[in-house]
C-alpha cells in the first residue's frame, strides 16, 4: 500500500531497500534507498542551482515524481519504534534540504 498523503495508515516493520530512511548515521547513509536519493539530487543539482523560486518547486516535483515511479519511499522511525512513511509535504521538505546541503 502506498498512501502517501496520508501517512498515519502506513506502519511498516521492515526495512525495504526502497526507503530513503530519514536520519543520520552510517547505516542510513550507505541504505540502497538513501544511495539512490543521492544520485537523483546529484543529477538536478546544477540545474536546482541556477534555478527560480518557482523552477525549484517543479524540479522537486519532478523528484517526487521519479520516487513515487521507483516505488520508493521516505521513511522515519517513530518514538513507538515503527516505520512510518513521511507526508508529500514532508517529502518536499525532505529534498530541498538536500538540494540545500548539497550546494
Amino acid at each position: 500500500i502506498n498512501n502517501f498523503d496520508h501517512p498515519h495508515i502506513i506502519i511498516m516493520t521492515n526495512i525495504d531497500p526502497t526507503y530513503i530512511i530519514c536520519g543520520r548515521g552510517p547505516r542510513n547513509y550507505n541504505h540502497e534507498g538513501n544511495v539512490k536519493f543521492r544520485k537523483l539530487i546529484e543529477k538536478y543539482v546544477h540545474l536546482y542551482s541556477e534555478s527560480s523560486k518557482g523552477k525549484k518547486t517543479e524540479l522537486v516535483n519532478t523528484l517526487i515524481e521519479e520516487i513515487r515511479h521507483d516505488d520508493m519511499k521516505f521513511m522515519e522511525f517513530t518514538k513507538e519504534g515503527e516505520w512510518k512513511e513521511l507526508t508529500l509535504k514532508e517529502s518536499r521538505q525532505k529534498i530541498s534540504h538536500r538540494f540545500r546541503d548539497v550546494l
